[in-house]
């Protein structure tokens, strides 16, 4: 189990392991393109709807899958921080992988932690401190989770049955450590929260009304996101508010979507309305 280094050294790790970044291209506007990885290992950090960067652009997070544990478990990962430029870097976290960076610069992830239970880790992606900021009594879903603005809120998807179906917004006050559920609905598997930039209130949500499951969790649809739509969940009255996407609005949702930082307004991306 990854144990998390003493929060007063971490903010000074010791940047000497380089990683084997190699230059492929140089673009005509001299832009230089780096391939810093080269694994048979999966390697991501997906859904950047928020830039894995340190706020000065210095360094950058990604997840490298990490099987050492559990050669049959391949939903672990290993959290590697790395220096632009000198291509240096660290390991600074071990967990699950999931895609949350916080309008602070600040990188989410659940670990498993003793007694079935599991954590909520923050990395601060300018200094590599790390501190817990959630604990659950046990080890349920947790589907994209997203920070609220003002660092108080943690929201995230969570399966609540299959028979029958039913998904949930789940918010965790990291205040008070109070839990509740703000939407329950059969079509949430899918739901990519992401709060407002400045809201605490305001949540952008995936719903996925075609996604249908058997009694046992085997998907019985594709995910074409045919009927997928985006909605504005508010998290202090429970309204539902559903944005003009998806058909015959717009041409088919492909199930990315982000705020615009400093506005009230969304970017997505469609599918070719050919296809």
């Amino acid at each position: 189990m990854y144990t998390l280094p003493d929060s007063k050294l971490a903010a000074n790790f010791d940047f000497k392991r380089l990683c084997m970044a190699k230059k492929i291209q140089v673009l005509d506007n001299s832009v230089t393109v780096w391939q810093v990885t080269d694994s048979e290992a999966l390697v991501s950090n997906i859904y950047c709807e928020q830039p894995y960067c340190s706020q000065d652009g210095s360094r950058f997070v990604y997840a490298r899958q990490s099987n050492r544990d559990n050669p049959e478990n391949r939903n672990n990962f290993s959290l590697i921080l790395t220096n632009f430029g000198t291509w240096e870097e660290q390991e600074v976290g071990y967990g699950q992988f999931t895609s949350s960076v916080s309008y602070d610069g600040c990188y989410y992830y659940i670990r498993p932690v003793a007694n079935n239970s599991q954590e909520c880790v923050r990395i601060d992606l300018a200094t590599g401190a790390c501190k817990v900021v959630f604990t659950w009594p046990d080890r349920r879903s947790v589907g994209h989770p997203t920070i609220s603005a003002a660092g108080r809120r943690l929201a995230y998807h969570r399966c609540l049955s299959y028979n029958p179906q039913k998904f949930a917004i789940e918010v965790a006050d990291l205040e008070t450590g109070e839990l509740c559920i703000a939407w329950e609905d059969p079509w949430l598997r899918n739901a990519h929260a992401q709060f407002h930039p400045t809201e605490e209130n305001q949540l952008l949500v995936q719903w996925n009304r075609d996604a249908r499951f058997s009694p046992t969790g085997e998907a019985l649809t594709d995910h074409n996101n045919e009927r997928l739509t985006i909605v504005v969940l508010d998290l202090d009255d429970g309204r539902v508010e559903t944005l003009g996407v998806g058909e015959p609005e717009t041409p088919r949702c492909s199930g990315h979507q982000a705020w615009v930082p400093g506005t009230d307004k969304v970017v997505l991306t469609v599918s070719p309305q050919d296809q």
